[in-house]
């Protein structure tokens, strides 16, 4: 399209629509300048001329406008899901720690239950009897007992009554480390000494009539 102008009075032209832009942008003409092309049926002021504002860029540059907006709608988009599956990973590993938590505190527990319901057996026994002679030693707090096992542990005799026998080293009036053989018979309920020796020398009671108690004679 071939545009005339009218500038001052002195008619310039024909111009294309680019050339009018140029000469805009370098302030030759201004927008109250008037503008003739073919269709017109009077001059017009260049700011009416249609297009005038259009650039070739200007649909380029909204589309490239629009794909960067696109792209970062989509990179958040990928950002939100993937902080949400985090969340729902650590949600899941949280609730399985904590059912894995109270598994374990349910299982502890049951154990602690089946613990302190198992009625008490020989080792449990021989625990309460070196309990009993390490009371009765010049220097408790240096005894050491002998572990449960051939050559110590405890035995029930009958008639809620249990002997038990073993070694412990414990220190004497000058400090010395000595070691004792001991053997013990007790009544259980009530708790009752029937016979206590140290290397096979009574201490308290006599061994046959804790015996014959044990067999009820």
């Amino acid at each position: 399209m071939e545009i005339y102008l009218n500038k001052d009075g002195n008619q310039q032209g024909p111009y294309s629509m680019e050339e009018i832009r140029q000469r805009l942008s370098k302030g030759i003409i201004s927008r109250n300048d008037y503008a003739f092309h073919e269709g017109c049926v009077n001059w017009i002021q260049v700011a009416d001329l249609k297009g005038i504002d259009m650039h070739p860029d200007h649909d380029l540059l909204a589309k490239q406008q629009k794909d960067v907006a696109r792209k970062s709608f989509l990179e958040a988009a990928k950002k939100k899901e993937a902080a949400k599956k985090k969340n729902m990973f650590s949600a899941w590993v949280i609730i399985g720690g904590c059912l894995f938590g109270m598994w374990g505190c349910f299982s502890f527990c049951g154990h602690l239950a089946d613990e302190a319901t198992k009625p008490p057996g020989p080792s449990d026994y021989y625990s309460e009897a070196c309990a009993m002679v390490k009371a009765s030693l010049l220097t408790p707090s240096t005894a050491k007992f002998s572990e449960s096992g051939e050559d110590a542990g405890a035995r029930d005799l009958g008639q809620g009554i249990w002997e038990a026998h073993g070694w412990v080293d414990s220190q004497n009036a000058f400090g010395a480390m000595l070691r004792q053989d001991w053997h013990l018979i007790w009544r259980q309920n009530p708790q009752q000494t029937l016979y206590y020796s140290l290397n096979g020398k009574p201490v308290l009671g006599n061994l046959e009539s804790a015996l014959a108690k044990a067999q009820n004679r």
